[in-house]
């Protein structure tokens, strides 16, 4: 997917966008060191170098990450354990792990978006 959206979406707009403002057409892509973008994108393409941050060092360049990522689990956890115990408290008895069995894709859509 990531190799695609770079293919098909980002490098054509940056080409156009340095075309547009008639800039040299020679860009940098910084990408960090998640295991979804492991893609093939080492090599220079078109005046485009991607470089890739070592493992463990996004935290360090963006402090407030910590802070908002362990703020975003502590809510998203929250939300979780009160469903659960909503669950198990039903009159049928289910166990968590029932409730686990059950929980799905869509479930963690809408605890992200009763987030907000």
């Amino acid at each position: 997917m990531f190799q695609d959206w770079f293919t098909s979406c980002f490098h054509p707009a940056v080409k156009e966008y340095c075309q547009a403002k008639n800039l040299e057409n020679k860009d940098l892509l910084v990408l960090d060191h998640a295991p979804g973008l492991l893609t093939n994108l080492d090599d220079p393409v078109d005046n485009l170098k991607v470089a890739r941050m070592p493992p463990n060092t996004t935290s360090l360049i963006q402090p407030m990450d910590q802070r908002v990522i362990a703020k975003f689990k502590a809510c998203y956890l929250w939300r979780i354990f009160k469903q659960m115990i909503k669950f198990i408290d039903s009159e049928s008895k289910p166990t968590v792990r029932e409730f686990w069995h059950s929980f799905n894709i869509t479930n963690a859509i809408d605890n992200l978006t009763g987030m907000a």
